[in-house]
C-alpha cells in the first residue's frame, strides 16, 4: 500500500463493539473532559489542559499532522 492510499480518505475502522474514526472539532467537549482531568493526564505524563482553547488547538494539531501525512490518530467510539 502506498502512503497516500493509507491517508486518503481517512481510514475508519469498525467492529460490532467499537468504531475508530477521525477526531473532529465537535469532539472538543469530550476530549476536554478527558484532557483536563489531572488523574488521567498524570497517567501518561502530561499536564492537563487548562482550557477548551488548548484542547481545540490540540485537535487542530492532530488534523495538521494528518494533512502533512505524518500521523493517523483515531477517536475510539
Amino acid at each position: 500500500m502506498k502512503l497516500d492510499e493509507a491517508f486518503s480518505p481517512f481510514p475508519n475502522l469498525s467492529t460490532n463493539r467499537l468504531r475508530l474514526r477521525q477526531i473532529q472539532p465537535t469532539d472538543e467537549e469530550a476530549f476536554f473532559a478527558i484532557k483536563s482531568d489531572h488523574e488521567v493526564t498524570d497517567a501518561y505524563g502530561q499536564e492537563p489542559h487548562p482550557s477548551r482553547e488548548e484542547t481545540r488547538v490540540w485537535i487542530q494539531r492532530l488534523q495538521s499532522s494528518y494533512d502533512r501525512r505524518d500521523a493517523i490518530l483515531w477517536c475510539i467510539t
